[in-house]
């Protein structure tokens, strides 16, 4: 499922002459489906189109409910907390809703790292590339570049580890559920997002920080 997911991903973001490539292949399939049974050549074949075209509207709904990822929850033991500094960060992938100078968008399996201020804010910091898809599909220009999640141990609602699986791939994950502050337009509402490292000891390293501010410490510990 997490390959076809990440088809559909590409389909539905790539983009020829305006329009994602997941329209321009509906519309096609419905053209195909409505010259069938005009031209009275199959009445199966056509009937095929249709249920072909329902299904990827079903994919369609199923996987955004899902963040077009799989997650598995595991048994793992909770880390010690221990603190990131601000020059420290971790490598990872993210899947979530990411904002940038005022725009607000839901990205899946992007290149970003982790990091914690000194006011102990958490960042994550990711990179939409140019890309194609299928040789005619092009990333839209207007999403190139930095986006990023912001949110504090206050706003944290839920961590659970895990296994994230996208498009055939699969890590070291972390579920995170938080409370978006509202900002701008945008009113305050519960999210989620979801983080894949390559390696166990990068995922109990950022687990470990966000840990942190949930443990009451001496002053001389915490401001060291």
């Amino acid at each position: 499922m997490s390959r076809c997911a990440g088809v559909l991903y590409n389909l539905k973001r790539h983009r020829f002459i305006g329009w994602p490539l997941l329209r321009w292949l509906r519309l096609v399939t419905l053209a195909i489906g409505i010259y069938l049974v005009l031209a009275r050549v199959s009445v199966w074949l056509a009937a095929t189109a249709f249920a072909l075209l329902a299904l990827s509207l079903l994919l369609e709904l199923l996987l955004e409910r899902a963040s077009y990822v799989e997650f598995a929850p595991s048994q793992v033991p909770l880390p010690r907390p221990a603190r990131m500094f601000p020059e420290e960060k971790v490598g990872l992938r993210a899947t979530g809703h990411f904002g940038v100078e005022g725009k607000w968008k839901t990205f899946v399996d992007l290149e970003a790292y982790f990091r914690t201020f000194n006011s102990r804010e958490h960042a994550i910091m990711a990179w939409v590339p140019p890309s194609r898809y299928m040789a005619i599909g092009r990333w839209p220009r207007d999403e190139l570049g930095l986006w990023y999640i912001f949110f504090t141990h206050d706003q944290i609602l839920e961590i659970t580890p895990g296994i994230v699986g996208f498009s055939g791939s699969r890590g070291h994950g972390l579920r995170i559920r938080y409370v978006e502050p509202a900002e701008g337009k945008k009113k305050s509402a519960e999210s989620t997002v979801f983080l894949s490292f390559s390696t166990e000891q990068d995922r109990e390293k950022v687990w470990a920080d966000l840990l942190w501010d949930g443990v009451v410490h001496l002053p001389d510990e915490a401001d060291r």
